[in-house]
């Protein structure tokens, strides 16, 4: 049975095999690697500010912690982070946690244990004058050929 190669020393070093993963057998393309890239430094930055430098020493509550840091404002921001945006920065993670379970760098998945932040649900937009009268030619259209 072929031998795993051992986890990478670093966060960062994990983070680069993931999106290079992410782009070649995924086949991600070039603006969602470099947005998970964006996410995921953002992740480092607030890991290393909590001691934390490599894959080995992640745990559920540095997570949660990461989880609750986005929900507040960051410093010198107007407001907090959109649920959207927040969701988009732990799904990222959470991608990169599952990788790191599949190839063994952690013993379990520890992005089972993110939960996302749920969405509003968004109301259709109603057609402007324009549209309505193109959609209802369209109709008349549809209607007299058949």
């Amino acid at each position: 049975m072929p031998r795993r190669p051992p986890a990478p020393q670093s966060l960062a070093s994990a983070i680069e095999e993931y999106l290079a993963w992410l782009e070649l057998d995924r086949h991600a393309s070039p603006n969602t690697v470099d947005a998970y890239r964006r996410d995921l430094a953002g992740f480092v930055a607030f890991a290393q500010g909590h001691g934390i430098a490599a894959v080995a020493e992640l745990d559920r509550d540095l997570l949660r912690a990461y989880q609750r840091s986005l929900s507040r404002r960051p410093a010198g921001a107007r407001r907090a982070l959109a649920p959207a945006t927040r969701q988009r920065h732990l799904v990222s993670l959470r991608s990169l946690l599952r990788f790191a379970a599949r190839e063994e760098w952690l013993p379990g998945d520890l992005g089972s244990t993110i939960d996302l932040p749920r969405l509003p649900e968004r109301l259709p937009k109603p057609l402007d004058e324009a549209d309505r009268l193109t959609l209802t030619e369209g109709v008349r259209e549809v209607a007299r050929c058949g």
